[in-house]
């Protein structure tokens, strides 16, 4: 389809492309908007203006993604401008050389709505009933103002019941959500919180080198920047982020409040089974299992590590086509590595 233009989306991390086209049919269904990822990602295509012809696909089955650009129209534009609260935004690079836009006002009405949302996603506390949409009802009404404030939410049950569109039943069942979240993985509470460069693999790592989530607290806000630089897969930029979330005086009085209301259950550290001591890539389209993350998770389950990429740490590549031309499976090649089926996996590696 011709892009007609880019919208750019505010969330708590930055502020992503998004392609907005004609409606078009793919794989069954109505595709009017396809994402674009980030800066790095339109600089790779060559993503240009309004015009320029763009290849899309489903990644994964399911989202829409932008993976070619066959014909550029005009340049690229970035705007200077936050689309929602109207700050400077800026181009910032993670360390993994990644381009992406920021917007620059910590208070920016999306960025603050879009951690709410986070903090009651499925990567997050999990509850059940709390969207975008709901989210930004009760902030309306002055209900929440921080994210400990949406554990307390049952204290206006009469008042959501009120609301249109609930009643008596959503207000109950969501009072119970609500209480289910106040006991969650240690894991889920640190992504809920919205650090930077903080997700469930970073989180894990963190956790495990702590016996408790008091303790790595209490560690971070008084240590130095590389206090958990040397932990496998976090390394300076992820753990000075950590670290100086931290020690920020809003957020210190947060995580004292919630560590007060809530109990969390810190991640098993697995002490042998039949992955222990190995480390997998995957690549390729699975089978046997749901999708990537059902499969790492029972990796690390049996003590073993994923890693994103190949290289000479890896044990075993995870690919169903052992004779793709795909990158994994020609660095594999390379270092000697097995490849592996899911099939040749499970029967060397379930039990």
């Amino acid at each position: 389809p011709a892009l007609d233009h880019v919208e750019w989306s505010c969330a708590v991390s930055a502020i992503s492309p998004v392609a907005v086209f004609a409606p078009v049919s793919l794989e069954g269904t109505t595709v009017r908007r396809a994402t674009l990822c980030n800066i790095s990602e339109c600089e790779r295509l060559g993503v240009g203006g309004p015009g320029t012809e763009l290849v899309v696909i489903k990644a994964n089955k399911i989202i829409p993604k932008v993976v070619r650009v066959a014909r550029k129209v005009g340049d690229f534009a970035i705007p200077a401008r936050c689309p929602v609260c109207g700050a400077a935004t800026a181009v910032v690079e993670s360390e993994g050389g990644t381009r992406k836009l920021v917007c620059t006002n910590a208070e920016c009405p999306a960025r603050t709505l879009a951690r709410f949302v986070r903090f009651a996603s499925k990567d997050g506390l999990d509850i059940d009933g709390l969207g975008g949409e709901t989210l930004a009802k009760f902030v309306n009404a002055g209900w929440i103002k921080t994210p400990a404030d949406i554990l307390r939410l049952g204290a206006h049950a009469g008042e959501i019941a009120a609301l249109e569109g609930f009643g008596e039943k959503s207000a109950r069942n969501l009072c119970a959500s609500l209480e289910k979240a106040r006991h969650c993985e240690a894991v889920r509470f640190l992504v809920a919180l919205s650090i930077p460069l903080c997700g469930p693999d970073v989180a894990k790592k963190l956790l495990g080198s702590v016996g408790s989530v008091r303790e790595l607290v209490d560690k971070a806000r008084i240590s130095a920047p590389d206090a958990f630089a040397t932990i496998e897969g976090i390394g300076p930029a992820k753990s000075a982020a950590f670290v100086g979330w931290m020690q920020a005086p809003a957020h210190r009085e947060l995580v004292d409040e919630l560590l007060g209301e809530m109990d969390l259950e810190m991640p098993a550290r697995p002490a042998g089974g039949a992955c222990a001591g190995l480390t997998f890539a995957i690549t390729g389209d699975l089978v046997d299992y749901p999708n990537r993350a059902a499969l790492k998770a029972y990796i690390e389950s049996q003590g073993g590590k994923v890693a994103g990429s190949v290289s000479g740490k890896t044990s075993f590549l995870i690919n169903n086509d052992a004779q793709s031309a795909s990158e994994k499976n020609k660095k594999a090649r390379a270092l000697g590595i097995p490849i592996l089926t899911e099939k040749e996996f499970e029967a060397r590696f379930c039990t």
